[in-house]
């Protein structure tokens, strides 16, 4: 997810037009003269996402000043805001580090610390707690200014740049996140969409996280938004995704921000989770950016998080720029290649499902991956099954191009400079028992002459727990599932083909000699309960010692290959799902029972 976070200056705009008076709390020895500094605040101007009033509220500042030589507090005082009003703080003549903090919390520890801080080091173990972070809420706010010489007879301050200001117009950080969330899906889940759940919370968010010292922070606070007790924060949506026939919105969730000395360390990401009650509830770490990716949710910045559920059980996710970006995230308009995970899972049984954006002509997977950490290379084509894409897998028709597989997928609009796609990622010819290894895949958009590119490295972990079948022949069989009577979930159907071998008959032409195989798999004629589908089990734990329950997996066509649900086709490794589209309600055996047989292939 890449995330594009509004980055604080001095002289940028802040909030709404506001101005503080009504001095109290007041710590400081009293100035000489009428030495001072004037501050307020200014509005935001032309941002991406202006947001509400109420993330604009300033209803506090504290002014701390500290000497600059030696870190000892020389001012300390708390004003109300109002509308309209300025703040003349007294100050000796000087320079200073100045600390803006709005909206402080009001709770009796909280305000205690402030109030005792006697250097700024001691700022450094302070630390609001998580429950102030809320949409009901004002959004506590700093901002720090180093080396600031201040001007007699209130004649301004000299910056640490140089810059001479008369007034000085803050830029202060939300110490909070805003997520907004969209979930869509082709299908209609009005029954089976609860919620949404954001859990692995920070208990604590630090005035200076870089430099925070004080009590360790915990990260297992939950807070769960659901229809029946929250519906302020839903409503209905107009999709915008392509097939999309069902969205819903849940709009202005304030959360504590989540700073990490590691941005690598996924163990201490948020992790966003979407509620579908009996069903499995898809979810995802939150991040910042896939490349190097960064599980951090840094202070002052705003998730535009798109939800797309692709059958029952899969979520992607997207973030878009709340103002300026910084630290060389992606910036809107330039080469793009936002991918919705970039370290994934899977055992022999499952499948990991990423899916990806981009402005760039063509997306494709590079034909050599990595193994393990190092640089050696390994044939994608032998490890993954039917990524590559090769030109017969092209089709144009003017405005749209897509490029297909039967495990990969992209589509680029050419008026609208856009695209999206997925890919499954599946074992093929890597067919070893106990096996666990790790391989690094590459996702590449480029140019259509294959100049300008843009990468992702993908890391792949894979667990085989046991070893397939082989499926040789070309002919064809028969295979089944057994259900129960009220039993409606996936069932797996998969092994392993040979690739295709020199032919005395003339079957095979040379050039297709080493080439994976084409399958299909047909419903029988007058079996309309069963449905099939090649879209993957989202099971993480399947193929283990401990799988999931089969009944939270739904089995739908796979929207993207356009499927009915009767038929199903790929390359090479034969992997697919069956299941029932209804219980059996009769409580005789279903016909195929009788008969032995369910599918054709």
């Amino acid at each position: 997810m890449i995330v594009k976070r509004y980055t604080s200056k001095i002289l940028i705009y802040i909030s709404c037009l506001l101005f503080f008076v009504s001095c109290i709390d007041e710590t400081y020895e009293q100035a000489v003269g009428d030495s001072f500094i004037t501050v307020r605040g200014l509005g935001l101007q032309d941002t991406t996402h202006p947001g509400d009033p109420d993330d604009r509220t300033i209803r506090s500042l504290r002014v701390l000043s500290f000497d600059h030589a030696t870190g000892n507090r020389t001012t300390n005082v708390r004003y109300n805001a109002w509308l309209g009003d300025v703040v003349r703080h007294t100050i000796l003549l000087g320079t200073y580090d100045l600390v803006f903090l709005a909206n402080e919390p009001l709770l009796q520890d909280v305000v205690t610390a402030l109030e005792g801080v006697s250097e700024y080091n001691d700022l450094k173990k302070i630390a609001y707690p998580a429950d102030c972070f809320t949409s009901e809420q004002v959004i506590p706010m700093i901002q720090v200014i180093k080396n600031v010489t201040v001007l007699s007879n209130g004649a301004g301050a000299i910056l640490g740049n140089g810059t001479e200001v008369s007034l000085l117009e803050l830029g202060l950080d939300r110490l909070g996140v805003r997520v907004d969330v969209v979930l869509e899906a082709e299908e209609n889940f009005e029954n089976d969409f609860k919620g949404i759940i954001f859990s692995k919370l920070p208990n604590l968010v630090p005035l200076i996280a870089a430099e925070y010292t004080g009590t360790p922070i915990e990260r297992d606070g939950t807070r769960t938004f659901t229809r029946t007790e929250n519906g302020n924060y839903f409503s209905d949506e107009i999709s915008t995704t392509s097939g999309a026939n069902w969205a819903k919105g849940i709009n202005r969730i304030i959360l504590p921000s989540n700073e990490l000395a590691t941005p690598g360390d996924k163990a201490k990401a948020v992790v966003f989770t979407v509620d579908m009650g009996d069903n499995y509830h898809p979810s995802r770490e939150l991040e910042i950016n896939p490349d190097p990716v960064n599980y951090s949710l840094p202070i002052n910045t705003k998730l535009d998080v798109l939800g797309i559920i692709k059958g029952l059980l899969h979520v992607s996710i997207q973030a878009s720029p709340w103002d300026e970006t910084a630290n060389g995230w992606d910036i809107s308009g330039n080469k793009q290649l936002n991918v919705s995970a970039v370290e994934v899972s899977i055992t022999d049984f499952n499948v990991a499902r990423i899916s990806f954006w981009s402005n760039m002509p063509e997306v494709k997977v590079l034909p050599k991956a990595y193994v393990g950490t190092g640089s050696e290379e390994a044939d994608t084509d032998k490890i993954f099954n039917d990524l590559i894409w090769r030109t017969k897998d092209v089709k144009d028709d003017g405005n749209t191009v897509t490029y297909t597989t039967s495990r990969f997928s992209y589509t680029y609009n050419k008026s609208e400079k856009a695209g999206t796609g997925y890919m499954d990622v599946l074992l093929d010819d890597l067919n070893e028992k106990g096996s666990q290894k790790t391989f690094r895949l590459i996702l590449s958009a480029e140019d259509n002459d294959g100049g300008g590119k843009l990468q992702r490295e993908i890391k792949v972990h894979t667990s085989q727990y046991d070893k397939r079948f082989s499926f040789n022949a070309y002919g064809t069989g028969y295979i089944g599932a057994f259900f129960r009577n009220k039993e409606m979930g996936e069932r797996i159907v998969t092994g392993q083909q040979t690739r295709k071998v020199a032919d005395t008959n003339g079957y095979v032409s040379p050039e297709e000699i080493g080439q994976i195989k084409e399958w299909n798999a047909s419903v029988l004629e007058g079996e309309d309960f069963i449905v099939l589908s090649t879209t993957p089990s989202f099971d993480p734990s399947v193929g283990t010692d401990n799988p999931g329950k089969a009944e939270h997996y739904a089995v739908r066509p796979n929207e993207y290959k356009g499927e009915t649900g009767s038929r199903v086709e790929g390359n090479g490794r034969i992997y697919f799902r069956i299941g029932m589209k209804e219980e059996n309600k009769t409580g005789a055996p279903p016909l195929w029972e009788d008969t032995g047989e369910a599918l054709r292939w």
